[in-house]
């Protein structure tokens, strides 16, 4: 793999007023990495997470138009970067041409919809 990887970490506005100590590790990690970026006018909540991914993405294009590819990974997910790589350098390449506006995705057809109030 070649090429620069920069990571950010996408918060909206907290649900719930931040303690002092909160509000310092906060602003402590932005001044010495420089690698948060806020959102205001919606709660950072699960049912936000549409505008905040929109917000997200409407960042990346004003301010990294360059980028190749963009890698949108939320706290409960994981990825195995050599598959990624892979998938990149062997798959995803060939239908970037076809279309250089492509979101890729999994779909997993007949399952069911999950609606508990506490489950995301």
């Amino acid at each position: 793999f070649e090429g620069k990887v920069t990571a950010r970490f996408i918060i909206a506005d907290p649900p719930y007023s931040l303690s002092n100590e909160e509000q310092i590790l906060l602003f402590e990690e932005q001044y010495k990495y420089r690698d948060i970026i806020s959102f205001n006018g919606f709660d950072d909540v699960y049912k936000n997470l549409h505008l905040k991914v929109m917000a997200a993405f409407q960042w990346k294009w004003e301010f990294c138009s360059n980028a190749e590819w963009t890698l949108k990974v939320d706290d409960d997910m994981a990825v195995h970067i050599p598959r990624l790589i892979f998938w990149i350098d062997n798959k995803l390449k060939n239908e970037l041409k076809k279309n250089s506006a492509t979101i890729f995705g999994r779909i997993y057809p007949n399952s069911p919809r999950v609606k508990e109030k506490y489950d995301k």
